[in-house]
């Protein structure tokens, strides 16, 4: 049996009726009928007849860890993010359910997880950080970047890329980037990086060290207000935009080692500034 803990967003035809993270998915296959199982908490949980209700799935971006399965009675569409090769399983269990449903071929490691009894352990330990120092290892995790993660440091890589994924962390306080090559970003790369508004638990951010030329307005805009600490030393900025003090909650700041950097925003230099 296939059983994951994992984020999930519960709606209907019309609106989002409940969203969680550390939920278990599983299908039952006690009794008569086969259910997939959606418990969101020890006293709460939710029940699909498979056969009876099933209608579709879309696995577009199953790769990204995500895939949404459609349920007709009640109308409902249970969108779950997790891992890739979890997933997989949990499709091939249904399809195995559903009558004409076409079963995916199985990779060799969705395969090696089932057979070697490591999904449930694996899902069992949350994972609240993790720390990257090599490109190797960054293009073996950049698609998969768990949603339960508090501190996410890619240092010293020279990545010259934002991953979306970085922002779908509800529970992010922690960001380290530093040391990468952020002066090649595209201006969709900083679009990009604007979501960062979406990680509103963000207290620390650290661009050091990434020859930074310039910060978009935009971008500054963007930050999370419960920003406390922000490092962009030794990089090659020229100025600060105003926006900055919107900060309010900051109590490092520092800007050390741009040698092109002449002033700072009067409100953030007066009393911010460490």
């Amino acid at each position: 049996m296939v059983k994951l803990k994992c984020s999930v967003r519960l709606a209907n035809e019309t609106k989002n009726l409940r969203s969680a993270e550390n939920t278990e998915v599983w299908i039952d296959r006690a009794g008569s009928k086969e259910k997939l199982v959606v418990k969101f908490a020890a006293n709460y949980r939710i029940e699909f007849p498979i056969k009876e209700t099933f209608v579709r799935v879309h696995k577009k971006f199953i790769k990204d860890g995500k895939m949404t399965i459609v349920f007709s009675d009640p109308p409902r569409s249970i969108m779950i993010n997790s891992n890739y090769h979890q997933l997989r399983l949990l499709l091939h269990e249904i399809a195995s359910i559903v009558p004409g449903m076409e079963k995916d071929k199985l990779s060799d490691q969705c395969l090696k997880e089932m057979n070697n009894q490591n999904l449930v352990r694996v899902n069992e330990k949350i994972q609240k950080k993790v720390e990257i120092y090599t490109m190797d290892h960054y293009n073996q995790v950049r698609k998969n970047f768990p949603s339960t993660l508090e501190t996410i440091v890619v240092s010293k890589i020279g990545l010259a890329t934002i991953n979306m994924q970085w922002f779908s962390c509800p529970k992010l306080t922690v960001l380290d980037l530093s040391g990468n090559a952020f002066h090649k970003l595209s201006p969709l790369d900083w679009r990009v990086f604007c979501n960062i508004r979406k990680a509103e638990n963000l207290v620390h951010l650290d661009l050091s060290m990434c020859k930074l030329k310039e910060l978009p307005t935009s971008f500054v805009k963007s930050l999370p207000r419960r920003l406390k600490y922000l490092n962009l030393e030794a990089n090659m900025l020229k100025f600060i935009p105003d926006e900055i003090a919107y900060l309010k909650e900051l109590t490092f700041f520092s800007v050390r080692n741009n040698k092109n950097l002449d002033s700072l925003p009067e409100d953030v230099s007066s009393s911010r500034q460490y």
